[in-house]
């Protein structure tokens, strides 16, 4: 039978070694031309492996009885096993991929060790791919978590700021209404007093009374008429013109409530009876410590003593 002397494509080359590797499990195989025919040279475990010498076998269209002992293929028994498969379709793709020569058989060899360097590159090429599209999606997931995080945190400062804002207009409100409210009570003391003092400028001071000494008094020391609402306020409100009132909490006593009562004997030995030596030391207390009795009631009215 002739021998094939045209080159086979590298297509048609590598599919029978493909096969062949892929059912024996060849991982080392060197292919050797022989002068008297083909020959295939395995390592020690395919040649003790009567699976793969079948498998071997098979390849060149042979049966198992066909290899020798060592593992090689006889060529006379490949030759007439291929002639009378050669009406089998199947088994003409692997009769006319068999190398021709040496040079062609490594060849082969060398283009399987290619085939398995691509298969690895583009093996690490997937891998470091994948590698870049994890770190990506990594990165992708970190920047989504920080974007969340800022947002939450503006949020939550909008939110304090909302609220300080909101705080600071009811403090507001609060303290402005404590003002007015203030405002509003000391307008209306200030009317009610106002009123007291016109009352009492209105009264009519009755003769022989102690409001009426008082009166002839103050004209007397100097101050003039102007004074005399505020004194006679002044001092109604302290002991109400009584020069026997006597407070037995402070021990204040007299019309001028002086504290304690016996500071008035500079005036008078009679300080604890007689009206005139009670209003004459207040007159001297009020213009010494304030000036005025308008002075004197000012205070009175807002720190409630004089």
């Amino acid at each position: 039978m002739p021998r094939h002397t045209q080159p086979v494509p590298r297509s048609r080359r590598l599919a029978p070694v493909q096969r062949a590797a892929a059912t024996a499990g060849l991982t080392a195989a060197a292919l050797v031309v022989g002068v008297g025919g083909f020959s295939v040279a395995t390592s020690a475990s395919l040649a003790d492996a009567p699976g793969d010498r079948f498998a071997l076998a098979d390849l060149f269209g042979g049966a198992d009885g066909e290899l020798s002992a060592s593992g090689a293929v006889d060529p006379a028994a490949a030759r007439a096993a291929a002639a009378d498969r050669a009406d089998r379709s199947e088994r003409l793709p692997l009769a006319e991929g068999l190398p021709s020569t040496s040079a062609e058989a490594q060849g082969w060899v060398d283009e399987v060790a290619v085939l398995e360097q691509t298969l690895e590159e583009r093996a690490a090429a997937e891998a470091e791919a994948a590698r870049v599209a994890a770190e990506a999606e990594a990165a992708r997931l970190a920047a989504e978590e920080a974007a969340r995080v800022e947002a939450e945190r503006v949020a939550a400062e909008e939110a304090a700021r909302v609220e300080a804002e909101r705080v600071a207009a009811e403090e507001a409100a609060r303290v402005e209404a404590e003002r007015v409210a203030a405002e509003e009570a000391e307008a209306a003391e200030e009317a009610q007093e106002a009123a007291a003092a016109s009352a009492a400028d209105d009264r009519p001071v009755d003769p022989g009374s102690n409001r009426a000494l008082g009166l002839e008094l103050m004209l007397a020391y100097g101050f003039g008429e102007d004074q005399w609402s505020c004194l006679d306020s002044l001092w109604q409100k302290e002991s109400g013109w009584k020069h026997t009132a006597d407070n037995p909490s402070s021990s204040a006593y007299g019309i001028p409530q002086a504290l304690p009562g016996s500071k008035m004997s500079s005036a008078g030995s009679d300080w604890e009876t007689n009206p005139a030596t009670q209003i004459q030391w207040g007159l001297g207390y009020i213009d010494g410590r304030y000036g005025s009795p308008c002075a004197a009631w000012s205070h009175s009215k807002a720190k409630n003593w004089y």
